[in-house]
């Protein structure tokens, strides 16, 4: 399994504002990429808005992954969550904890949640779609 670290955001600004509020105030480029789609067990398509930044500099990569649409919710066990801010690589902890602290002052984000990924139902196979 990749190094993986994963943070919940909370915020009722729509993605592409919240990709650009990240943008600001993380000092990274993140653009929209394809929607990651799902097929639920009707097989219907759910499609989640996803962003993405390969950062060469830090050597790993952000990802911001909206939990809610139109379509349903992503991961229904984390449903309180509004979006999924990943990065893909290795972080250290001391690094991991200066971005938390960042996005917890950002104004137009709520609430920020580091995720345990091994106590979430469903978190690995969601990561092998990323």
């Amino acid at each position: 399994m990749p190094d993986v670290k994963t943070i919940g955001l909370v915020s009722v600004e729509p993605d592409y504002k919240l990709s650009w509020c990240l943008n600001t105030n993380l000092k990274i480029s993140l653009s929209q990429t394809d929607d990651l789609i799902i097929l639920d067990k009707s097989q219907n398509e759910k499609r989640f808005a996803s962003y993405f930044f390969d950062d060469e500099e830090n050597q790993f990569s952000w990802q911001l992954l909206c939990n809610k649409s139109e379509h349903g919710v992503l991961l229904k066990q984390l449903k309180n969550i509004d979006y999924f801010f990943v990065i893909h690589g290795t972080v250290e902890e001391h690094k991991l904890q200066q971005i938390i602290k960042m996005l917890k002052i950002i104004p137009e984000i709520t609430a920020v949640f580091p995720i345990n990924q091994t106590s979430v139902k469903d978190f690995n196979k969601l990561l092998l779609l990323m």
